[in-house]
């Protein structure tokens, strides 16, 4: 009836909200190392969507931990996904 325990903290959005959590507690040196965490598990199951958000929450948690430099990268990074999402979504002019 109800999952696994492993299953669900195996899980990335699990692994997220713990990081939401710990980045609310204001310890984003933890909330960095489980949005990694989720990351490395959501590239088991592809979800651009929650890799993009994972991208902001670290940009932000980074930001916060005084690491300027990655939360820039991971900004570009949550960025290119949003453009790559937005060319996924444009109807492709080249068959007509």
């Amino acid at each position: 009836l109800f999952p696994s325990l492993c299953t669900i903290t195996s899980s990335s959005p699990f692994h997220c909200t713990i990081g939401d959590a710990s980045a609310l507690d204001g310890n984003h040196e933890q909330a960095v190392v489980l949005f990694q965490q989720a990351l490395d598990l959501e590239a088991d199951q592809p979800d651009l969507d929650l890799r993009q958000q994972l991208f902001w929450e670290m940009s932000e948690s980074y930001e916060e931990a005084g690491n300027k430099e990655l939360a820039e990268d991971y900004r570009s990074r949550a960025a290119d996904l949003d453009e790559t999402d937005e060319d996924m979504d444009e109807p492709d002019d080249s068959a007509g």
